[in-house]
């Protein structure tokens, strides 16, 4: 008899049939359709190498490929090859489509980073759009992210082939502009239209990529200078302008003090609801530093600490990741912490208003705190105080070649017309994803889009509740660490595992940012993050055993989103206000945001259930993955062979340091409670 050593490793399968008639078990039972000779390889290989796509290569795009290129590069590497299509000519995403003046994020720059690249060097507590587009492009660089993207390449239609179990690719590829905006991707000779396969799709285009133009009568019918926010001509002077600003979302709110400030200009704010524009006044006081600005600049010091020392920068960034976590009960409805901020953010608008009645009427909502999404808006509302600066809240009744009339009958003759109104946020896909039985994505999400688990995160500039330390202390953390939300976490984390990921009757299909995929508060990268390894455990599993395809079953998806719904109803988003949460109205569901906090979010995607999906599998039998019966690391010469006797040892002395410590916990309290 040979070793263990002698057994197959890999190589030419040698299939024994196994009759039908044959004990199974120590029993005849065994249904003759599932019975298929065996498969002599060692367990888990994978029959095939998963070709994967993803589409975008913003930051979902490029920390997901970084899962298969580092976190997982050396397992990965035999299991999968990746594609990344991106439509522009370089990496960056919203950052490379948003250039307007005054684009900034207003989530704190140290938290808003790729997890693996920390970066010591940021100027300001606020980093400005073309910092972080050079923080990210100098990334991508350095880890070289882009080694499987093709640039100026567009997905123009993917559908589902069941047969087959992969995705037909419509791919179109563009002549990189030689000139213009890096962000204008609606130029350009077509130079390839080919079609592709893949085993997984898997969406990273972001909230941030199909601007659209409102629709208001005659808008196209303007002579002036038209443009949109999103698609910014820095060619033009608009200095000594007459200038209609439409919105007051991120972009108006930031685009508004560079407008008021240049030369000769009067610019008039058309606006339909109002939003809150509230800060902390001291976020330099996390680094020690006493500059009183909204946006204070790193010191010199502050960056020679944190570049030297990465354990003090990880600790810093720690605090701002915990002031941010604790401060969700500020959402709640019904909170007295929503109560507090709701005063506070009163008295700091009207204060930078000067206290002026009429400004104050139409600047200062009359909704709960968090039913838009909040921003500091530095400059926005002082501008108002400005001579140059006219509000109206009438609607617009139509746009002629000359200007704006409103509602009011007031009529508005404009050089420029600034079209700050966001993006098609209704995460209907703008080109066809035909999935089983001829499953659209876009009729499927005509009206109200449902999906799978939450899994990433919608909502990329956030609230962040380091503006709201002094609401974040005492009862509150204790509410926070043990009260509905946590309880929540524990209890309905285990039932569902990913909402907004994956959509019935599209197979293979995993998105980043999918509907109710934001989580209300925190950075958008953690949530990317925990998506992105989401996804990876489902490829690990796809390739081990052989899996044709998984889609979330429709019963399971029905059930999250109606038990979401309920959570809604206790949180600010679901107030009476119009925001994108709800794909700008003032009724109806709210299909951005996820129903709970980022820690149960976080609970919710770190592992899959493969249960709540329909698996099929690419044989008879769904254990033909077990192969020959052997483990391909067992089969290895000199490997260690008992090391799990180690591994226990170790968890034991794990779990006597953690009781240790609980003991020591507990005297401690004691100690201070006498």
């Amino acid at each position: 008899m040979g070793s263990i050593g002698d057994i197959g490793t890999g190589g030419p399968a040698m299939d024994v049939p196994v009759p039908v008639s044959a004990s199974v078990n120590g029993h005849n039972k065994a249904d003759p359709s599932i019975t298929i000779p065996m498969h002599n390889v060692p367990a888990f290989t994978p029959s095939k190498k998963l070709r994967v796509v993803t589409i975008g290569a913003g930051y979902s795009g490029m920390i997901f490929a970084h899962k298969l290129q580092y976190t997982y590069g050396p397992e990965f590497a035999s299991l999968v090859e990746h594609t990344i299509y991106e439509a522009k000519p370089c990496a960056g995403g919203t950052w490379v489509a948003n250039t307007y003046p005054g684009v900034q994020c207003d989530v704190p720059s140290h938290i808003y980073v790729f997890p693996f690249a920390p970066n010591p060097e940021w100027s300001h507590f606020y980093s400005t759009g073309p910092e972080i587009r050079e923080y990210f492009q100098r990334t991508v660089r350095e880890w070289n992210l882009d080694r499987d993207v093709q640039y100026n390449t567009t997905v123009e239609r993917a559908e589902w082939d069941e047969e087959r179990a992969q995705w037909r690719l419509e791919v179109r590829r563009r002549q990189q502009q030689s000139d213009g905006d890096a962000a204008d991707t609606s130029s350009g000779t077509s130079t390839d239209t080919r079609v592709e396969w893949a085993d997984v799709l898997v969406s990273a285009r972001g909230i941030l990529s199909h601007w659209r133009w409102p629709d208001i009568r005659g808008l196209h019918t303007y002579r002036g200078h038209k443009v949109h926010s999103a698609a910014w001509d820095h060619t033009f002077d608009y200095s000594h302008k007459r200038i209609g600003l439409i919105g007051n979302g991120s972009s108006a709110i930031q685009i508004l003090p560079e407008m008021a400030s240049l030369a000769d200009t009067r610019v008039t704010c058309f606006q339909r609801t109002p939003t809150w524009v509230v800060c902390r006044h001291t976020p330099a006081k996390l680094v020690g530093s006493d500059d009183p600005s909204p946006n204070p600049a790193y010191r010199d010091e502050d960056k020679a600490r944190f570049r030297g020392d990465p354990a003090a920068l990880k600790e810093y960034r720690k605090r701002i990741v915990g002031n941010v976590n604790r401060g969700f009960r500020i959402f709640e409805k019904a909170s007295p912490q929503q109560a507090e901020i709701r005063a506070f953010a009163t008295r700091q608008m009207a204060e930078k208003l000067g206290h002026d009645p009429r400004l104050c009427a139409m600047l200062i909502p009359d909704f709960e705190v968090g039913c838009r999404r909040v921003t500091p808006g530095n400059g926005y509302l002082e501008a108002f105080t400005r001579d140059n600066v006219a509000l109206t809240q009438s609607h617009i009744d139509y746009v002629d070649e000359r200007g704006i009339r409103t509602m009011d009958g007031q009529y508005y003759e404009l050089d420029v017309i600034i079209c700050a109104t966001g993006f098609d946020v209704s995460n209907v896909p703008p080109f066809p994803i035909v999935g089983r039985n001829g499953t659209d994505l876009r009729d499927k999400w005509k009206h109200e889009p449902e999906s799978y688990l939450v899994s990433t995160a919608y909502l990329f500039f956030c609230m962040h509740a380091t503006s709201y330390g002094r609401y974040a202390t005492g009862d509150m953390l204790l509410a926070i660490c043990h009260g509905r939300a946590h309880a929540l976490a524990k209890q309905k984390a285990k039932l569902i595992s990913a909402q907004s990921v994956a959509c019935p009757e599209m197979p293979n299909f995993f998105m980043f940012m999918g509907p109710n995929a934001t989580i209300g508060h925190g950075s958008l990268i953690y949530s990317l993050d925990w998506t992105a390894e989401w996804i990876v455990q489902w490829l690990r599993k796809l390739a081990r055993e052989d899996i044709a395809s998984v889609a979330p079953k429709q019963d399971v998806v029905d059930e999250l989103v109606r038990y979401g719904d309920e959570v809604m109803k206790t949180l600010t988003w679901t107030g009476n206000c119009r925001s994108w949460y709800k794909n700008n109205r003032i009724d109806g569901r709210v299909t951005a945001t996820f129903a709970g906090s980022a820690m149960l979010f976080r609970e919710m995607v770190e592992t899959i259930r493969p249960e709540d999906f329909d698996l099929r599998y690419r044989s008879r039998n769904r254990f033909r993955f077990m192969g020959n019966g052997f483990t391909k690391f067992e089969l290895t010469d000199g490997v260690d062979l008992a090391w799990y006797e180690e591994e226990e040892e170790e968890e034991e002395e794990e779990e006597e340091e953690e009781e240790e410590e609980e003991e020591e916990e507990g005297c401690v309290n004691e100690h201070e409670q006498e």
